[in-house]
């Protein structure tokens, strides 16, 4: 699988962002090797969206699942079925020297973004095959909406709502990076939905507030297309 650095200038002899000392203090935190690649937690197809306290809820992006690892060796960018595209994503490669920490791993999804702030999946296609100087003609945007490992823990036992508290404070302090935190609803879920038909969105995605990170598919996230609650 294929490498791509950071330089040295952006990944040391900096000071680290106040995540660190959460992902410590974090319940369910353990110290742990930097894992390779982590096989995703899915979201499972839901018949309506969740209403009540337990859940909270996020837009569902249409784009490609991305899992990042940042360690001084190099920044490999797992896909979904974890194949490193990394050569392919060359600006996240580079914003991912922008972090403070050295061992990171996100999850996220990668996107283009439109002129009008919608997401264009035909662009993001063109973009992964197209030739680096074609690639300019995009807006790449990684939205992360979860942390799994920081600088020797392992977050994957901590609550989401612990664990977006600790993503939030690593790539929130950069607003001009392609990295973004992708927030998250604490309203009722039908109105989410509803607002996100309103607003022609791909939909939205329901996580359990406590729910731990496991790989597969499995009922702590559930996904609901707009498109599926529009024929309800």
């Amino acid at each position: 699988m294929s490498r791509r650095s950071v330089p040295k200038s952006q990944c040391q002899y900096v000071s680290q962002s106040t995540a660190l000392p959460l992902a410590r203090q974090a319940p369910g935190v353990k110290s742990a090797p930097r894992p390779r690649y982590v096989e995703p937690l899915l979201a499972t197809q839901a018949a309506k969206a969740p209403s009540g306290q337990r859940w909270v809820h996020e837009i569902k992006f249409d784009g490609y699942r991305l899992q990042l690892h940042k360690s001084d060796a190099g920044v490999p960018c797992y896909t979904r079925r974890g194949y490193d595209w990394a050569k392919r994503f060359s600006t996240l490669v580079t914003a991912a020297g922008q972090l403070k920490e050295h061992s990171i791993v996100l999850d996220g999804e990668a996107v283009v973004v439109t002129d009008g702030g919608g997401t264009d999946f035909s662009a993001l296609e063109s973009y992964v095959s197209s030739q680096q100087a074609d690639r300019e003609r995009h807006t790449l945007v990684y939205y992360v909406f979860d942390l799994l490992y920081l600088e020797g823990l392992d977050l994957r036992d901590v609550p989401l709502i612990e664990r977006k508290a600790i993503l939030k404070e690593l790539v929130g302090q950069f607003p001009h990076s392609p990295t973004k935190y992708s927030d998250h609803l604490e309203e009722d879920g039908p109105a989410v939905l509803e607002n996100a038909c309103d607003m022609e969105l791909e939909g939205i995605v329901s996580k359990l507030r406590e729910g731990k990170y496991r790989s597969g598919r499995n009922m702590a996230w559930s996904k609901l297309p707009a498109a599926t609650a529009r024929r309800l």
